[in-house]
């Protein structure tokens, strides 16, 4: 008898997970982000303009094999609390953008690589510094792009 309500609401769930614009009214210009990842933004001197991301020659470079993904990430127990303490460090700095707090972390026998967007040399060179102090890091492979933020 509990099952038909559970199967209702699932399909109620998924019904509301097909909309595949995604509006953010707290920004100060108005943007959509469309299923294609396009981004149209409206501003009041210039109107409306569409920007296609192009990460063609990243997304070549991680499918090499020759890039450290997060698939890279060592299951041995040292290196995983390498890497969980260092994500705590870099959630807890207040400090950090958004996109420094979601860099790609990895660790393998002791060798931490840091991968992704920070805004500013600083917010690099404060990862680095954190990551280099943890316990157990014998080198830290440094490959995070400095991207400032666009106003």
């Amino acid at each position: 008898m509990r099952t038909l309500p559970m199967l209702l609401l699932s399909a109620v769930l998924v019904a509301g997970c097909n909309d595949n614009t995604t509006t953010t009214p707290d920004k100060p210009s108005s943007e959509t982000v469309t299923e294609s990842r396009s981004v149209t933004r409206s501003d009041n001197m210039n109107g409306p303009t569409t920007t296609q991301p192009n990460n063609t020659e990243k997304n070549k470079r991680d499918r090499s094999g020759d890039t450290k993904t997060p698939f890279d990430q060592s299951n041995d127990s040292a290196d995983i609390k390498i890497t969980a303490d260092l994500r705590q460090a870099i959630v807890n700095d207040k400090n950090l953008s958004f996109s420094a707090q979601n860099i790609k972390i990895i660790t393998a026998n002791g060798v931490v690589t840091l991968r992704g967007p920070v805004a500013s040399t600083e917010e690099r060179d404060s990862i680095v510094a954190k990551a280099t102090q943890l316990a157990g890091v014998s080198r830290v492979d440094n490959q995070l792009e400095v991207t400032p933020l666009k106003p």
